[in-house]
Parts: C-alpha cells; sequence; structure tokens
C-alpha cells in the first residue's frame, strides 16, 4: 500500500501550498502530506525495531530496505513535524535502553550538534530527495518560521484566557495543533489538566515499556511517535490512534504493576 502510495504522489499527487507559500504534495486525497510522513516514520521505526529486536538477525535485508523506503517517504513528504515526532521517538527508546541515561543524553546531544554543524552537507544530500524540505526547515532554522502556528497558538491561549473555567468550543477556532492547549480550550483551566496528565502520564508508561524490553514494545514506540505528533500537528480528538496507543500502553502498564513480567 505504501509502495502504491508512493508512486500516486510521484505520478498525480496534488500540490499544496502553506503560509510559507511553499509546494508539498499530497500522497492520495485522504493521506495529507503530514499523515504521509508519520507513515514513512512508522515504516523506519519498526523496521529498526526488527532489526534490534529479532535475535535470529533473519531478513535484515529487507529491514533495511524497509527502514530506508520509510526514511525516503519522510523526507519526501516535506514535513518538518514528523521528523520531529521521529527523533523523540530515537532519543527517548535510546535513553530507556542505555544503562545510564545521561550518557545517552550526551551522545545523542553531540549527535544532533555534528547534524547542525554539517547541515549544508546533510542539506545537499537531502536536496535530491526533497527540496521542499530543505527550503521549510532553512526558514524554520533562519527565520524561525512555523508555518502559522505561533500565531494560531497565541489566539488559542487568548481564548483560554477569555474562557478560563469553562473553555470555548473548538469549532469557532479550529484546532491549535497542539492537544494539550486543546485541552484547555475545550475544557478550561480547570479540566483541562486532565489532558496534560493523560499526556505525561502515557509517555512515562510508554518509556517503561521499552525500557523493560517487554514483548512487541513497538507498539511504545509508536505511541510516542504519535503522542508527539499530537503536539505539533494533529489534535487529540481528531486521531483515534493516539487514544488507542495511549489504551495499548495503560493496559500493558497495568499489567507490569499487578504481574511484575518482563522479559530480560
Amino acid at each position: 500500500g505504501l509502495i502504491v502510495s508512493i508512486a500516486r504522489m510521484e505520478l498525480y499527487g496534488i500540490s499544496i501550498y502553506g503560509d510559507d507559500s511553499v509546494a508539498r504534495v499530497n500522497a492520495t486525497d485522504l493521506l495529507n502530506t503530514i499523515s504521509y510522513g508519520h507513515l514513512g516514520g512508522s515504516l523506519a521505526i519498526l523496521s529498526l525495531y526488527q532489526l534490534v529486536s529479532n535475535k535470529r538477525k533473519a531478513f535484515p535485508v529487507l529491514y533495511i530496505a524497509t527502514f530506508l523506503l520509510g526514511v525516503f517517504v519522510l523526507l519526501r513528504a516535506g514535513s518538518r513535524g514528523p521528523i520531529f515526532s521521529i527523533s523523540v521517538v530515537l532519543f527517548m527508546w535510546w535513553c530507556a535502553r542505555s544503562r545510564y541515561a545521561f550518557i545517552a543524553l550526551f551522545v545523542f546531544s553531540a549527535f544532533a550538534g555534528c547534524v547542525y554543524f554539517f547541515r549544508e552537507t546533510i542539506f545537499n544530500l537531502i536536496m535530491k530527495i526533497s527540496p521542499v524540505l530543505v527550503t521549510r526547515i532553512n526558514m524554520t532554522l533562519e527565520y524561525g518560521h512555523s508555518s502559522g502556528r505561533d500565531y494560531l497558538m497565541k489566539s488559542v491561549i487568548d481564548k483560554i484566557l477569555e474562557n478560563p473555567l469553562f473553555g470555548v468550543q473548538t469549532d469557532q477556532l479550529g484546532y491549535s495543533h497542539n492537544a494539550i492547549l486543546d485541552g484547555f480550550m475545550m475544557f478550561g483551566i480547570g479540566a483541562g489538566w486532565i489532558v496534560f496528565v493523560l499526556y505525561l502520564t502515557a509517555y512515562v508508561d510508554a518509556y517503561k515499556v521499552i525500557k523493560l524490553k517487554i514483548k512487541n514494545y513497538w507498539v511504545a514506540l509508536l505511541a510516542i511517535q504519535y503522542f508527539t505528533a499530537t503536539q505539533t500537528s494533529f489534535s487529540l480528538g481528531g486521531n483515534c490512534q493516539v487514544l488507542l496507543f495511549m489504551l495499548i500502553v495503560y493496559a500493558v502498564s497495568y499489567q507490569l504493576k499487578n504481574q511484575n513480567s518482563y522479559i530480560k
């Protein structure tokens, strides 16, 4: 299905323009550019998971090939949010599986510094796949361009302050591209904190599942990806997969607390 989407995007993709006036391409009528990028990110994450967790190392060439395909889609989509989400996944995965988290933090920071230092060389390589992505990242780094998200979030915060007790219906304003802000906007300050706590505990539980290396902990990796996605692009209410991942992670965490079972 992903290969079909790639072919359709390249042959019949529809150009769309955001506030940055840079053209991106929708993969299909229902699979927009952001979702398309996250789909590639999920494929890359699952491929890495198979390479790391498959003790028999069966079909490593296949996993490497699907990883490269996922990265291609991630870059080709031209969206920054999916790249940020997969970076958070890799960071938390690295910290969870490292013996000392602070060493993992140091190494990851050093790696990020090297990427920034050699960004021109990296951009030249990415340019061959997705020139639009290079343009949009440069606009963010040089001018702080956020495709209008900063103004949208400011308007949402203003609405929250205007209606602190009971909130305001989102259909009057749209969504803020940040699920936590959406929670405060919808339910007011008195109840909006519930959404924040849901996300915080979901991140913590997903981290624990990865750290204990629970069987099929790939679910926690994808959960972190989509939890992060709702902080940059999506909304909580309009993305059922986020709620599903939360339920799965909570269920696994509950089982751990009661049975204390994990794979060493």
